[in-house]
């Protein structure tokens, strides 16, 4: 299902406010349901910022036009969030958000392949140029 142009389906697509998109990406953010329908409530490691109200709100007029996302794929990243918070794994994660960028040099073993691969794939998302 999510594979090849499937990974792009909108219900994997979310937008989000930047500070809590970056939670959501070193997986101390998740969206635990409710009784409600499409409506989360964030839980965090961290401080939510000021302007959230604690929850997202994923309902709206015409679900077939705009699906939300699916609870699904948000159960599932909640279960990799709570895993990786109770192994450690997720302060690695933070740790490599952290310096990747203070990488200057590619290891000469191949050991760094993971680090190009990720600081390449947003590039590979953009649209192509047109050089006249």
């Amino acid at each position: 299902e999510l594979n090849g142009d499937g990974i792009h389906r909108i219900q994997n697509v979310l937008s989000l406010q930047h500070d809590i998109h970056d939670l959501f990406d070193t997986l101390d953010l998740w969206f635990e349901a409710t009784d409600t329908k499409d409506l989360y409530k964030l839980r965090s490691t961290q401080a939510l910022p000021s302007s959230s109200n604690g929850f997202a709100d994923f309902r709206n007029d015409d679900p077939n036009s705009l699906p939300p996302p699916s609870s699904d794929y948000l159960a599932i990243h909640a279960a990799v969030c709570i895993v990786a918070q109770m192994s450690g794994a997720a302060a690695f994660v933070e740790e490599f958000y952290e310096n990747w960028g203070d990488t200057h040099v590619l290891a000469a073993d191949g050991t760094s392949a993971r680090l190009l691969q990720f600081v390449l794939e947003p590039l590979s998302m953009a649209s192509p140029l047109s050089v006249h």
